[in-house]
């Protein structure tokens, strides 16, 4: 059996100059066509499959007590999901990020009232655009703030 790797390199060496020359052009081109091939196989991956882990981690945060950070994933989300509609595509489960940037302040103001920062609170649940019972929850606060 012949060795597979001996065999190439004896090759070059039998070829002229120029010849030499021309094979290192292939070789070159061949790398960069992989290369190539292989940062167009990242980008569709990362195109197609991004959101959706961007779109998870967004519910971690939310799911951790990290509002801010969801919210700002979120935002970015709803940014891209306007994109998708443009390119074609539906946005599919991305719509909500609207509704999710809704539930992170409200959360944060759920959060902020237990701690006793009323203020802060209230701006939250203003934030949160009257998600859930948040309208009842700036009345309470209100009233808490006042010292009533």
């Amino acid at each position: 059996m012949k060795n597979r790797k001996i065999e190439p390199e004896i090759k070059e060496k039998e070829l002229s100059l120029e010849g030499q020359r021309a094979l290192k052009r292939w070789k070159r081109a061949q790398w960069r066509l992989r290369i190539g091939i292989a940062v167009l196989v990242l980008a569709v991956t990362i195109f197609f499959f991004g959101p959706a882990l961007l779109y998870g981690y967004g519910q971690f945060q939310l799911g951790r007590g990290k509002y801010a950070e969801a919210v700002s994933t979120f935002e970015w989300l709803n940014t891209t999901a306007k994109t998708f509609r443009v390119l074609g595509k539906p946005g599919g489960r991305y719509r909500d990020c609207a509704d999710k940037i809704r539930e992170c302040h409200y959360r944060f103001g759920v959060a902020l009232m237990e701690e006793g920062k009323y203020v802060e609170a209230k701006a939250e649940f203003i934030r949160s655009n009257y998600y859930g019972n948040s309208e009842a929850l700036i009345k309470e606060c209100s009233s808490l703030i006042r010292g009533e």
